[in-house]
């Protein structure tokens, strides 16, 4: 018979468990704000000084979100290394058990420059183990020829962005709440193993396109209006490359502007205040990415198409003259007017890719399956990149763009 003490420290443990769980919730929606602790709080019925028992402050909320998702996480890989004994089989069921139904809501790790050193240092590690575990699974299979060469440090990195896309996604795109976890989890596994081609592995091949840098001529230093615009686009280059690495809580527009040699007053000048600054970062993407798709849909040959608006992307993700947002925590902060902007913006991007793959069936060319599932699971493949991978030189930015473009097409299957 459990003693008074016992119950107290099970309604304790239950509390603390309640208050990571509505954390994760409300920093995958509004990343972190000066409301964070008291909607915490409010989402499982305490006040916000009740809260105070169980966690610090933000920081330590955050920390320990991010220290439950990767210990989960590490807890599916270990798990799947226990029940399957094939490394393809390994690698399934760790999606599986990652995006069960009921498993809980994984915290996107967008924020942990934020942390204080030895928390990040600790949830880096954690985050590291869950890759080299995955990663020597998928070293041990290419050796046997159970998959392609791959890069498997970079792919396991992959398969965690598309485990850990659906919570965000989610956000992103309301339509995804629809499916369950076995879709995503089923959508996820196809992609990793067989990729989209239905035919043509031996001999698949595309050719990587980078996007350029808008660049000024000499007679535009004397347009005023050229030359706004042109500082504006520095500005926001700058401004979303460290936002992907440090996400919006560590990086400050100051530090924006002294990369430029100018205040802060400079940038809210030219561009705005923290909210305008980050909401015109991501109108900046979505214009570039819907550049990429109009291109996307000029292409005869669907596959290739894909590969190469993925290789565009993602190389621009690790380009810092063009450095587009990543999507990522606190859509929910933004104003209406920008969540309804960007949802637009959103949804005229997954309608490009949704007509190129269906052309692609059509063809012949793209293996039959749910078309929606596989577009809105996209962004899993390449998101990710800029925050893990940003000390790239040009080769290696290719290599990057060229493994994760090929994954979406051949998958990690061996080619026969």
């Amino acid at each position: 018979m459990r003693n008074q003490t016992d119950h107290l420290s099970i309604a304790s443990s239950d509390t603390r468990s309640l208050l990571l769980r509505a954390a994760t919730t409300e920093f995958n929606e509004h990343g972190i704000t000066s409301r964070t602790f008291a909607n915490v709080a409010e989402r499982v019925g305490l006040t916000r000084s009740s809260a105070y028992h169980y966690f610090e402050d933000n920081e330590d909320l955050l920390a320990a979100c991010y220290d439950a998702t990767c210990r989960f996480l590490k807890q599916c890989i270990q798990e799947a290394l226990a029940q399957e004994t094939s490394a393809l089989g390994v690698l399934e069921r760790f999606i599986e058990l990652a995006l069960a139904d009921e498993a809980p809501e994984v915290a996107a790790l967008k924020e942990v420059p934020y942390l204080k050193p030895d928390h990040r240092k600790r949830i880096t590690k954690l985050y590291n183990e869950v890759v080299a575990l995955i990663a020597d699974c998928l070293g041990q299979a290419k050796e046997q020829g159970i998959v392609r060469d791959v890069d498997p440090v970079l792919t396991a990195r992959t398969l965690l962005g598309l485990v850990n896309w659906p919570a965000l996604g989610q956000r992103w795109n309301p339509d995804m709440s629809a499916f369950d976890g076995k879709d995503f989890a089923d959508t996820a596994k196809d992609l990793l193993i067989n990729g989209a081609l239905k035919s043509g592995r031996e001999s698949f091949s595309f050719t990587g396109k980078p996007l350029q840098p808008q660049s000024m001529l000499a007679a535009d230093v004397f347009d005023a209006d050229i030359l706004m615009a042109a500082k504006k686009e520095a500005l926001l280059a700058q401004g979303s490359w460290l936002f992907n690495q440090q996400g919006f809580d560590a990086a400050a527009l100051g530090e924006i502007g002294q990369h430029f040699g100018v205040s802060k007053a400079v940038v809210y000048h030219n561009v705005g205040k923290r909210d305008a600054f980050i909401a015109a970062c991501y109108r900046r993407a979505f214009d570039m990415f819907l550049r990429v798709a109009e291109r996307m849909g000029d292409a005869s040959t669907p596959p290739v198409a894909i590969a190469e608006a993925l290789y565009t992307v993602t190389h621009a993700y690790l380009t810092p003259s063009l450095a587009p947002l990543a999507p990522t925590v606190g859509l929910y902060s933004l104003s209406s007017d920008v969540q309804e902007d960007l949802s637009t913006a959103a949804a005229r991007l997954y309608m490009a890719y949704d007509t190129v793959m269906k052309k692609g069936i059509e063809q012949g060319l793209i293996r039959e399956g749910n078309v929606e599932m596989r577009v809105m699971m996209l962004p899993g493949l390449f998101e990710w990149v800029p925050q893990w991978h940003h000390h790239n030189s040009e080769d290696e930015r290719r290599h990057i763009a060229n493994q994760i473009a090929s994954l979406w097409a051949l998958g990690i299957k061996a080619i026969e």
